[in-house]
């Protein structure tokens, strides 16, 4: 509208609020002068960060848990293959050689005596087959760990049984 003297003035709002045209009316949000919208925030991200560090703490306990275990499992079978090789040179009178390898207990055993063994796992808790070597007189079996490779420390250590005998006859 303008006024009497030339000039465009702004029209009173509406008892709605509205300007006429059907838009309402700007509210702007009052300050907080006591911060707390920043508090808030503060502790969403302080809650985030102690949940993040549970989970963390919780995952790592169970890697390391099932590590353990795999690294107790794979003790327990060298164990078992030492003591088996030691049976198949009582019987056999020596232990298979590195080209027979650890698949020699799961056949007939030379001297008649039959294996039980036939449908036993040779490979580690990692999946990678047990790593044998024997002349004849001694053995030894292994297995590289968690990682395959040689050397390493906690689950990625190389794990070993070597015959008791020493070549003695």
């Amino acid at each position: 509208m303008a006024s009497a003297w030339g000039e465009m003035t702004t029209p009173d709002p509406l008892p709605d609020g509205s300007d006429g045209h059907g838009v309402p009316p700007r509210v702007e949000a009052a300050p907080r002068p006591d911060g707390r919208r920043g508090l808030v925030v503060a502790v969403v991200a302080g809650v985030l960060l102690v949940v993040a560090i549970v989970v963390v703490t919780v995952l790592s306990g169970v890697f390391l848990a099932q590590h353990r275990r795999a690294v107790k499992s794979a003790r327990g079978e060298l164990r078992a293959y030492a003591e088996l090789l030691e049976m198949y040179r009582s019987r056999a009178g020596r232990y298979p050689r590195t080209e027979e390898g650890l698949e020699a207990l799961t056949k007939p055993w030379p001297g008649g005596a039959e294996a039980d063994f036939a449908g036993m796992d040779l490979t580690d808790p990692w999946g990678r087959p047990y790593l044998y070597r024997s002349d004849g007189r001694t053995f030894s079996v292994a297995t590289y760990g968690r990682d395959g490779a040689p050397g390493g420390l906690g689950p990625d250590a190389d794990l070993r049984r070597e015959s008791s005998t020493h070549g003695v006859d």
